[in-house]
């Protein structure tokens, strides 16, 4: 009789810790440019969906919440979404046969870009002021509700400057400095 309670507080027990791990979500492979996933490569938990999107060395991991919205300048094409455990592992075999490099940045300045290897076309996007470039496999279909540029040269995207409001004031105060000087 004993072993019968027993039985049952176990398999209650059981019964919550499943679904306590299912309320918490998947674990899944994040990561940019990795084209394969390693033993150090992150780990998130409380995922709803796993990601993976990218070609060549261009390829990127997530974890996406329930609302199932992708990262800012997570690639568009070869997108797949899954949800298992560790579920976007697999080594990316798309490829893009003439690549060129493309400048990326998230919320960019003239001191967080960085040169992407292996793109197929550069994307420049603007949503609310901001400005975001990244590198795409083509210039096809972009989100909607973005001011968007592509482009398919070399470093097409130009690296960011200083902008013109900027450099027009800093040449005022240099006028002002030199003609208040002359007097």
């Amino acid at each position: 009789m004993m072993s019968i309670i027993y039985l049952k507080y176990f398999a209650i027990l059981l019964f919550f810790l499943v679904n306590i791990y299912r309320c918490e979500g998947i674990s899944c492979f994040v990561c940019d440019f990795c084209q394969e996933v390693f033993q150090s490569t992150q780990k998130k938990t409380g995922c709803a969906k796993c990601a993976t999107g990218g070609a060549n060395n261009y390829v990127s991991r997530a974890c996406l919440g329930s609302n199932g919205k992708f990262p800012p300048n997570f690639p568009l094409l070869y997108r797949r979404t899954c949800t298992t455990e560790l579920c976007n592992k697999e080594k990316s075999t798309h490829t893009i046969d003439n690549p060129i490099r493309c400048y990326a940045c998230s919320h960019c300045s003239t001191e967080n870009q960085r040169i992407v290897d292996f793109c197929g076309a550069c994307v420049t996007s603007v949503e609310s002021g901001i400005l975001n470039k990244y590198c795409n496999y083509t210039c096809g279909p972009q989100p909607v509700g973005k001011e968007i540029s592509c482009c398919t040269s070399d470093l097409c995207n130009g690296k960011t400057k200083l902008s013109m409001h900027s450099s027009a004031v800093i040449l005022m105060l240099i006028l002002t400095g030199i003609s208040a000087h002359m007097l």
